[in-house]
């Protein structure tokens, strides 16, 4: 296999206008665990920022009498 479009024709064999097809796909993707860890690991990195930034921003306006 190479990377490129690929299609795929189904049809009866005497032309006949009703078939049943049953397709199977598989795919590999490599390193896909360590990416996902990585994905992970970022975005629990950003919600932590954005919850600190939440609450320092809220002590911070308690502290002026908001």
């Amino acid at each position: 296999m190479q990377d490129g479009d690929y299609r795929m024709v189904v049809m009866n064999a005497d032309g006949g206008p009703e078939f049943i097809s049953t397709l199977r796909l598989g795919v590999t993707v490599p390193n896909a665990f360590p990416i996902s860890l990585a994905v992970l690991a970022g975005s629990v990195i950003v919600t932590g920022c954005g919850v600190l930034i939440l609450v320092f921003g809220m002590s911070r306006r308690r502290r002026q009498g908001r």
